[in-house]
């Protein structure tokens, strides 16, 4: 049941976001599973679309992970701030 959900919620902004950036079908198949699987996900979209894109696309989703960490952080302080006025 969860398919229609997901499928619905992600593929326009899939598509919005590749049309916007000017990016191939495979950057936006394979940014898309990283986003949704992670790190363990990012290998085999990279493998699927074209080898050569497995280390780069894994280097993405590990920055991805140090970047979301320390943007959730900063939300959360911000979050903090604003509560207290």
């Amino acid at each position: 049941m969860s398919f229609p959900w997901t499928a619905s919620a992600t593929l326009p902004f899939v598509r919005v976001a590749a049309k916007l950036f000017r990016a191939d079908v495979h950057t936006a198949a394979t940014t898309s599973s990283e986003n949704s699987c992670g790190v363990a996900c990012s290998p085999v979209a990279a493998t699927h679309h074209d080898e050569r894109l497995v280390p780069i696309r894994t280097l993405m989703a590990l920055m991805g992970y140090a970047v979301g960490n320390y943007a959730a952080f900063g939300a959360t302080w911000r979050r903090t701030l604003l509560s207290l006025s």
